[in-house]
């Protein structure tokens, strides 16, 4: 997982660079209508993750090119704005 400015539009620079990435933590589940009643905190890093977490390939399975292939397209797709959290 990296933090980017802005997790959506960084996913999709990836994938059309070929590389596909996930937003695990997209949901605040303390949102959510099953819990109107209960009384809830503001949840800061859920917002944070929701916002800006991306999840990168990565696993035993990949080579090291595959590895080295993710890294660079992330540096050249990476920009400062992203990094500006």
């Amino acid at each position: 997982c990296i933090f980017v400015n802005n997790n959506e539009k960084f996913r999709d620079k990836l994938a059309e660079d070929s590389i596909e990435c996930q937003l695990h933590y997209k949901y605040n589940f303390a949102h959510t209508p099953v819990l109107t009643n209960v009384e809830t905190q503001t949840y800061s890093f859920t917002n944070f993750f929701n916002q800006h977490s991306i999840s990168i390939p990565a696993n035993q399975w990949l080579t090291d090119s595959e590895v080295e292939e993710v890294a660079n397209k992330i540096i050249k797709n990476i920009t400062s704005e992203d990094l500006n959290l």
